[in-house]
């Protein structure tokens, strides 16, 4: 999913308006389109193969 398929889906802050949306609870990884997630009560890391990724939290987020 992109940015903008985010916004189109209704992500409004930190909350996606999505009543049947999947929550990727704490400690769980996720695999999907190149990137591998991980998820944990510090944020949300996602990473692809490349090793370039995205960190985010209610705190801070972060790329590189």
């Amino acid at each position: 999913p992109t940015i903008q398929a985010a916004y189109d889906a209704g992500a409004a802050g930190d909350t996606v308006a999505m009543p049947n949306a999947r929550v990727l609870a704490y400690g769980t990884t996720w695999k999907v389109g190149g990137f591998t997630c991980l998820s944990r009560t510090t944020g949300l890391r996602c990473t692809n193969r490349g090793g370039h990724g995205l960190f985010l939290s209610r705190e801070r987020w972060q790329v590189w």
